[in-house]
């Protein structure tokens, strides 16, 4: 059965809607149950093998309504279109519902499978193998979502609201996947914010192994994760995680769509760019982030295309007094259920590996600043920790290489033959390179 939810109608304009949607939907929803009582409530429920030839096999909420779904089993749903196990449709370029809840609950083997229509022009849509939300006001807390599927955008999970607030909170996405973006996760628009997110053995065809983000011009974005676990995703670009836009206007004063706090980015695979993170005029910001043992052709680390990326590590002093100060709060008010997991990591980037540039980072535009961070033990053949197609305009500082290796030229950084100065107090040690152990100008490729 699925349930089709709309919020509180009169009974004569009930009638009317019921009337109106079975005979657009006659073959379009299985097993439709239009519901119309304010708010719906679900829990101990289950939602198991249904078909939908459009939003929503198991669940699907519609207009300006809103939810709670608490402890419910989402297994097997199919949809033509988009979330099938559950479709949260309310909100859209005005928020006006209250907070939606989706607590405790499993998605499981759901997928959003392709769906043509053609009316003069044919239209794709497939997004959310195992939820979509374009609610403005949803929040999900310890829900699993495992071996979803969509051919489009979101293996297990999709993000498109155009305002108000979207909360994730101890959620474990793995072995998902997507025939486009996000094997994981897709966002396309909202003010989402992310905290203890691991995201698993994730593959996306093209970007975005665990982590889709996708900025577009008169859509409210803005992107917060923090304390995350992104390891062994696959994808074309951005194993770990892509960020893109179609927006053109990043600059050092603009506030950055996306931040990234305390994530573990580990083992990822980019097949061409990006082993860990991609960047394509996106604007992204990372503090105590660690990146480990990623591969990717070009950026094993991060693969910096256009827009800006900046880097910032807490001074050791700084970052004790911090954890010291974190524990005091937690032995004296320790009244909170949610379990805190925090990456005490200083190291930016370690032990990845590019078969071709940048081992470390591939910056093919200007706009990369570094403070605090830590490269050790990438390699590459060009720019074992760092490859730089251009000068960089910001000046970074305190940025140490250790045991960095390129195969030709750059041991820890390559740049062009004519930057000044990019880097205040850098600090160089048994980096390897035939040409330039430490920094090279060398030639850009070598046989």
């Amino acid at each position: 059965m699925t349930i089709f939810f709309f919020p509180h109608f009169d009974l004569i304009q009930f009638n009317l809607i019921v009337l109106f949607y079975f005979v657009l939907f006659c073959c379009w929803h299985a097993g439709v149950t239009p519901l119309v009582e304010q708010p719906l409530t679900i829990s101990n429920s289950q939602f198991v093998n249904n078909l939908a030839a459009s939003d929503g096999a198991g669940v699907a909420v519609m207009l300006a309504s809103n939810y709670s779904v608490t402890n419910c089993l989402f297994r097997g749903n199919i949809a033509r279109l988009s979330g099938a196990g559950f479709f949260d449709g309310n909100g859209y370029a005005t928020c006006r519902a209250n907070i939606s809840l989706m607590i405790d609950s499993v998605f499981v083997n759901n997928s959003a499978q392709q769906v043509q229509i053609c009316v003069c022009v044919c239209v794709f849509s497939r997004k959310g193998g195992g939820l979509f939300i374009r609610g403005c006001n949803t929040t999900v807390t310890n829900t699993t979502f495992r071996d979803n599927s969509a051919i489009g955008l979101g293996g297990s999970l999709m993000i498109d609201a155009a305002s108000g607030r979207t909360m994730l909170s101890q959620l474990v996405v793995t072995n998902s996947q997507s025939g486009r973006h996000g094997g994981g996760i897709a966002i396309t628009g909202g003010n989402v914010f992310l905290t203890n997110v691991t995201l698993m053995n994730n593959t996306a065809s093209q970007n975005g192994g665990g982590l889709y983000v996708r900025g577009t011009q008169g859509w409210v974005l803005n992107v917060d994760l923090q304390n995350a676990v992104i390891d062994w995703n696959t994808a074309s670009q951005g194993g770990g995680a892509s960020i893109e836009s179609n927006v053109d206007f990043y600059n050092w004063t603009s506030k950055p769509e996306v931040k990234f706090t305390y994530v573990s980015i580990a083992h990822n695979k980019g097949i061409t760019n990006g082993g860990g993170i991609s960047i394509q005029n996106g604007a992204l910001a990372t503090s105590q982030c660690y990146f480990d043992s990623n591969q990717a052709k070009n950026g094993s680390g991060i693969s910096y295309q256009s827009g800006w990326y900046q880097d910032y590590q807490v001074p050791y002093f700084i970052f004790f007094l911090f954890c010291f100060c974190l524990i005091f709060f937690f032995l004296c008010f320790f009244q909170s259920r949610n379990k805190l997991t925090t990456y005490v990591y200083i190291v930016c980037s370690e032990k990845n590996a590019a078969s071709e540039m940048g081992g470390g980072i591939y910056a093919a535009e200007t706009s990369v600043g570094l403070n605090e961070t830590k490269f050790a033990r990438n390699s590459a053949k060009y720019g074992g920790a760092i490859y730089a197609a251009k000068c960089f305009i910001k000046e970074s500082k305190n940025v140490n290489f250790s045991q960095n290796v390129a195969k030709f030229s750059g041991g820890a950084i390559q740049v062009p033959f004519n930057c000044s100065t990019w880097c205040v107090d850098c600090h160089y040690q048994v980096n390897e390179a035939p040409s330039g152990q430490d920094q090279s100008t060398g030639p850009a490729q070598m046989r």
